[in-house]
C-alpha cells in the first residue's frame, strides 16, 4: 500500500488505508460476457470514474525503481 500511495496516487495528502480502500477497492462491479469476451463493469459516478481512469492511465506510465522477479 505504501508503494501504491507513493507512486500511483502521487498526492500531497497522505490518505489512510481505510480511505484508500474506500476510494479504490470498495467498488461495486460485475463481469459481462459479450461475444465470448468478458468486460468488467464498474459502478462509479462520473466524477470518480474520471479519477479512476486517470489512476489506471498513470499506472501504465510509472517507472518503478525496482524489478519484480519470479523467484
Amino acid at each position: 500500500m505504501a508503494l501504491f500511495r507513493q507512486f500511483l496516487l502521487n498526492s500531497k495528502v497522505q490518505h489512510t488505508l481505510s480511505t484508500l480502500r474506500y476510494k479504490t477497492f470498495a467498488i461495486g462491479a460485475y463481469f459481462q460476457k459479450i461475444n465470448n469476451e468478458y468486460t468488467l463493469k464498474l459502478s462509479l459516478n462520473m466524477k470518480r470514474r474520471e479519477w479512476f481512469a486517470g489512476l489506471w492511465n498513470h499506472s501504465n506510465q510509472v517507472n518503478l525503481p525496482f524489478n519484480f522477479s519470479n523467484a
